[in-house]
């Protein structure tokens, strides 16, 4: 399986086929490559949000770019430093929904099962804001292999990766993260809250 392959199914599986934002579309394929043990491939690495891959950032341009994705740029708000922040959504199309027919046949069918149960099992992490799911990525990614980290072991790792996540944005990401592992999401440890 590919980048490419994964966000289109991706897509195909999350509620409306739609997506709002480049951050929690960064996000959300993060937590699914997690759960379904394909992070690999998606080339996951530490970012100012959180975790980011250049390599679904190009599969969704790319998909853009075919027609098997929808895009529409709306203006935002300025940010503090005076530039605008606009708003991307994604949507799957007409074409789109073809080319996942296609790609569904070279698939494991086990695996587009496992995603499309994924997807409706943990409706939190689709539902989610952008932020609660940058602190949540943020707190699973320095929490990997950390048999039961506290929260100051968190905050230090979190900071060596450049991230500054204070007390209350650690407890409300180990919440988050407790409650998607009440629900069989594979990837989260054992936390503190």
């Amino acid at each position: 399986m590919t980048a490419f392959e994964f966000v289109l199914l991706l897509f195909s599986v999350v509620p409306g086929q739609r997506i709002e934002g480049r951050t929690k579309l960064q996000k959300v394929a993060y937590f699914f490559g997690s759960h379904l043990g394909v992070e690999g491939i998606l080339g996951y690495r530490p970012h100012y949000y959180g975790p980011y891959s250049s390599e679904v950032a190009d599969a969704v341009s790319m998909l853009a770019s075919l027609g098997f994705l929808g895009e529409t740029v709306s203006p935002g708000t300025l940010d503090a430093k005076g530039f605008e922040r606009r708003k991307y959504v994604y949507e799957l199309t007409t074409e789109g929904k073809e080319a996942v027919a296609v790609i569904s046949k070279h698939v494991d069918p086990d695996f587009v099962s496992r995603f499309q149960n994924a997807v409706e099992k943990l409706t939190a992490v689709t539902d989610a804001d952008y932020l609660p799911l940058s602190y949540a990525a943020k707190v699973l990614w320095v929490t990997r292999g950390r048999p039961d980290p506290t929260p100051d072991q968190v905050h230090e790792s979190a900071k060596s990766k450049g991230w500054e996540l204070n007390e209350v944005q650690i407890s409300e990401a180990f919440g988050f993260l407790k409650g998607l592992s009440s629900q069989g999401f594979n990837a989260v440890v054992s936390v503190h809250a």
